[in-house]
């Protein structure tokens, strides 16, 4: 098995510098089985960006998954990191809807559109899951083909106005993503991201 360092890097703002001996990330890898962590081990923050920490483990070269970092201790301070996408393989996308939105799994749904607003994917929950560390953290399994490039949209059904949405790929233009219907808003036109 071949590894490489990879750089990892999260910023929780100036409100959080000095806590390098309390940041701790978890690796997951794509089908959600924990790599390495939780761990705080080598963990540095930035000298010149107060809040910014920064850890350097090795992974497997062909590791994809996601990590998700806390300050254990500060309930409600995380990020995760889709890190490792791999386009022409099986990714991992992910979701932060926050803690208001924590046990939907069967609502949170993702769709995939292409730059040209082309339906990849239509709204489907299935393979998302839930981070058992960070409530209101969604994340699924999906394959990516290595020309993609395009929007991914994260909703939660019967949720009027709550999405996330992430571009991804070169030769990103503004997309059209169609309205999908709710019982508060079934007759509401066209959204744009």
């Amino acid at each position: 098995m071949a590894t490489r360092i990879r750089q990892l890097v999260v910023s929780f703002g100036q409100g959080y510098a000095g806590l390098a001996a309390r940041v701790a990330y978890t690796v997951f890898d794509i089908s959600n089985a924990v790599v390495l962590g939780p761990t705080g081990a080598g963990v540095a923050e930035a000298p010149n960006e107060p809040g910014t920490y920064l850890a350097a483990p090795a992974f497997d070269t062909s590791w994809a998954g996601r990590i998700e970092w806390t300050i254990p201790g500060i309930a409600g301070v995380y990020a995760v990191d889709d890190y490792g996408r791999v386009l022409g393989g099986f990714s991992t996308i992910v979701a932060s809807f926050g803690g208001d939105y924590h046990g939907l799994v069967g609502a949170v749904q993702y769709a995939i559109y292409d730059t040209a607003g082309g339906v990849l994917a239509t709204p489907t929950a299935a393979g998302v899951q839930e981070s058992a560390a960070l409530p209101g953290v969604y994340f699924a399994p999906v394959f990516l083909a290595s020309t993609w490039s395009g929007r991914i949209v994260w909703s939660i059904a019967n949720r009027f106005g709550v999405v996330t949405i992430e571009d991804f790929g070169p030769g990103i233009a503004p997309v059209t993503y169609p309205y999908v219907p709710t019982p508060e808003r079934p007759d509401a036109p066209e959204r744009q991201p």
